[in-house]
């Protein structure tokens, strides 16, 4: 869902990767463009005018999976956490940014994702593409088989 409220007339947004978390262990995707500063490595964005129509909202992806995640141990350190927050919000966040494209994160990798692409393609198009070349080839042999049988009425 949201993290804000609609609309806003001019935002910037920061997002700090913390721990082991990179720029290539991330997917996403911004309602406008997305800049990030390798330094300190922090992810910028502006919004300006929105939500008076419908817009991109802000999706992040980690892509690593994380063995036995806890999430209890993780939100009783919440106060520490929040701390961070607090510390990287009182920093000077004025400075350079360059523009970066992060992958789909919608998009799911793997094998079964070509599979069931295939199958769907193949249902669509390759069962009427069959039947049609099938009914083809049964109606080519009738006909040869009537014009046949007709010439051979005529020759007696």
């Amino acid at each position: 869902g949201s993290l804000w409220k609609s609309p806003i007339e001019n935002g910037n947004f920061y997002i700090q990767l913390k721990d082991d978390i990179t720029i290539e262990s991330i997917r996403g995707n911004a309602p406008s463009n997305l800049l990030f500063n390798s330094n300190k490595n922090i992810l910028f964005f502006k919004m300006e005018n929105y939500g008076f129509k419908p817009n991109n909202n802000l999706v992040i992806t980690y892509t690593k999976k994380i063995p036995r995640f806890n999430f209890a141990a993780i939100t009783k350190n919440s106060s520490n956490l929040f701390e961070e927050i607090d510390i990287f919000s009182n920093s000077n966040l004025d400075i350079n940014y360059t523009e970066i494209l992060l992958g789909n994160p919608y998009q799911t990798k793997g094998m079964s994702n070509s599979i069931i692409g295939f199958i769907y393609i193949a249902l669509v198009y390759g069962i009427p593409i069959t039947v049609g070349i099938v009914l083809l080839i049964i109606l080519t042999i009738i006909y040869k088989n009537y014009k046949r049988r007709h010439l051979n009425k005529k020759e007696k």
